[in-house]
């Protein structure tokens, strides 16, 4: 569902007076009953997204009171045993802004079950709030009752960071014992608008706050011994229902999120830090194409990231989902991954095919695969993968399930038995491929073949400083696993979603249209499958409400166009430079910075405030380097 600029509009009035008899009373009436009844709907479906935690509306707010229209629209999230109780989960949209937020509802406050102490207690448990739900600080706000303009609300990161705030805020409530604080996100009209699945976006907000308002009604008793608000999914957790079409598993777009949260709890507690947002990033890359490739020096945790995240996923070594295959310098064809025939005509399988025999059983195929190619780029990839690499780009739909041309054909096979294991055997939707590279003079470059059809993550910028944490209780443990849905592409051609998504594809086409006309001066432009490639990205993104629409075509900026460049003439600094007024939404003196671009990447402060600051940051490395070296390439370290 969309919200659009009409719900916002209606807000958009001189005077809130009504009268019955004005000559426009009929027409006001309609119009402000229509867009409360669209708000009433969004937010119902938001509460449908919770049944299980028995989270039900308590109210939407009428539009019109005593001849005075609303001039916002206020609904109210409860457990269904706590109607009588003031706190409250809220969702309030004005002309301006829309917002998410635990709210004390006052006009009930003498009767409530609980009182405003208790209720104004979260703010002494913001540590393990932001902890166990993996809030994102940057985001949120915190205000009391008392503060009307959103000017005076502050940031939740400024708030946990400064003791003087929340001095300021402990004394406010010591002095006035009607006042309560707030917490939520809010969202201006202008980024609301461009949603195409609000629901999922007000979801995840709500999710994010279940925990504080369970903790600000401190009688709640679930319903039901499989009712919690446990963020994590447990082993009571069911999905959103089984397809009776291919019997495949489903997983509700809002249920991603939480998913993606344990697996990051997951791996925080086996011991390893990676920076904000890069499991999203991984776990979008791998659902828009199952090959993904991890790029950056030694030792910084590239292996460990795809063992763990398939770990999470209830993929390991010991049942097979799991497989590390460590990648020779002598390989030289595809033999080594798939197989081969000896002497006597026998085929002896490789590794690879070892896995895509269990993974197409017809009892492991709603079950994830995952092969790590380890040190991938000792050999040339396009000589030992170029049969993986073609087959890719056959995938196609066959009975809900994605198949491929045959990696092994029936007819090449001489023994009876090898063609019933092995015969026409095709690269399943359950398996998910994942290279790991180091850039050395020990490895090889990737041709354009290999980079059109990956996703690619650099793991090059490390932050040292970081510890293990050794808090809480594994979340594998009593964790349900999620089935291959989750990560299963769900689109093949622009065409499959073209239509549900028509206003993000063409906004994220026309941005590519423009580097294109860049990238054509070097000949390194982009055909339709990276087109195609960078749109899923998106779209799923939007879906599941992950990162912000900028931060995710910064990844596919970074992960999709940049590694396609290199050289050492004026064209390619000329292009990098045209490439940075893109990433930093501004325009530059090209000509001045052709002679010298250091102030570019001697400019921390520039590059953190670009529109993408991580292809920025990237871009001007690679300018540094083709100043300093006389060769630039995405992949020097």
């Amino acid at each position: 569902m969309k919200i659009t600029n009409k719900l916002f509009n209606v807000f958009d009035r001189v005077s809130f007076t009504y009268s019955t008899k004005s000559t426009d009373a009929d027409e006001t009436k309609a119009t402000y009953q229509e867009n409360w009844n669209e708000w009433k709907k969004l937010i119902e479906s938001v509460v449908g997204n919770f049944q299980q935690q028995k989270l039900v509306l308590d109210g939407t707010e009428s539009w019109q009171n005593s001849g005075h229209l609303s001039n916002r629209f206020w609904s109210r999230l409860k457990f269904n045993n706590q109607l009588n109780s003031a706190s409250c989960i809220a969702l309030m949209i004005d002309r301006n802004r829309l917002r998410v937020y635990l709210e004390w509802h006052d006009k009930i406050a003498d009767s409530s079950t609980n009182n405003l102490t208790a209720h104004n207690d979260w703010v002494n448990h913001l540590d393990e709030w932001i902890h166990h739900s993996n809030i994102p600080v940057e985001r949120y706000s915190v205000w009391t009752s008392n503060q009307s303009i959103q000017d005076e609300y502050i940031n939740l990161e400024s708030y946990i960071n400064n003791e003087n705030i929340e001095k300021t805020i402990e004394n406010e409530l010591k002095n006035s014992r009607k006042a309560w604080v707030r917490v939520g996100v809010l969202y201006d009209k202008t980024e609301a608008v461009e949603w195409n699945n609000a629901e999922a976006v007000l979801s995840k907000c709500v999710e994010q706050l279940l925990w504080l308002y369970k903790n600000s009604v401190k009688d709640y008793i679930p319903t039901s011994d499989n009712s919690d608000t446990k963020l994590f999914l447990n082993e009571n957790t069911t999905y959103s229902g089984i397809s009776t079409e291919d019997n495949t598993i489903t997983i509700n777009d809002n249920e991603v999120s939480v998913l993606l949260n344990n697996i990051k709890v997951f791996i925080k507690q086996k011991g390893f830090m990676y920076p904000n947002h890069w499991i999203e990033n991984f776990f979008l890359s791998l659902k828009a194409k199952p090959f993904v490739i991890l790029a950056g020096v030694s030792g910084t945790g590239k292996t460990k990231l795809v063992k763990l995240f398939a770990e999470a996923v209830g993929a390991t070594a010991s049942n097979g989902q799991f497989s590390l295959v460590p990648v020779r310098p002598d390989w030289s064809d595809p033999s080594d991954l798939l197989g081969y025939k000896d002497l006597s005509g026998v085929f002896r399988p490789g590794k690879l095919t070892e896995v895509l025999v269990e993974a197409s059983k017809p009892s492991n195929q709603h079950k994830p695969y995952f092969i790590c190619l380890d040190e991938m780029n000792l050999a040339r990839v396009e000589h030992y993968f170029s049969d993986l690499l073609s087959v890719l780009e056959t995938q196609e739909w066959d009975n809900h399930r994605i198949v491929t041309t045959p990696l092994i054909h029936r007819d090449s096979l001489q023994n009876e038995s090898d063609k019933q294991v092995y015969g026409n055997l095709h690269l399943p939707d359950n398996v998910y491929i994942v290279g790991t590279v180091n850039m050395d003079e020990t490895t090889h470059p990737f041709s354009k073949k290999v980079l059109d059809r990956a996703n690619t993550i650099e793991f090059n910028y490390i932050d040292l400083a970081q510890y293990p944490t050794v808090e809480g209780t594994p979340a594998s443990e009593g964790a349900a696993v999620p089935p291959n849905s989750l990560l299963r592409s769900e689109y093949l051609q622009l065409v499959d979603v073209y239509h549900d998504y028509k206003q993000l594809t063409e906004e994220t086409t026309e941005l590519l249209v423009k580097i294109n006309g860049i990238l054509e001066q070097i000949h390194s432009h982009v055909g339709f499958r990276i087109r195609d490639a960078v749109c899923f990205y998106m779209i799923y993104n939007d879906r599941f409400a992950l990162l912000s629409k900028e931060a995710a075509f910064d990844m596919q900026l970074l992960q999709k166009i940049l590694p396609r460049i290199q050289g050492s003439n004026s064209s390619v600094k000329k292009a990098l430079l045209q490439l940075m007024q893109v990433a930093q939404d501004r325009s530059l003196p090209i000509t001045e910075y052709m002679e010298d671009a250091s102030k570019l990447y001697l400019s921390p402060e520039t590059l953190a405030v670009s529109k993408y600051p991580q292809s920025a940051r990237k871009i001007a490395f690679m300018l540094r380097r083709l100043e300093e070296d006389g060769f630039t390439s995405y992949w020097l370290s």
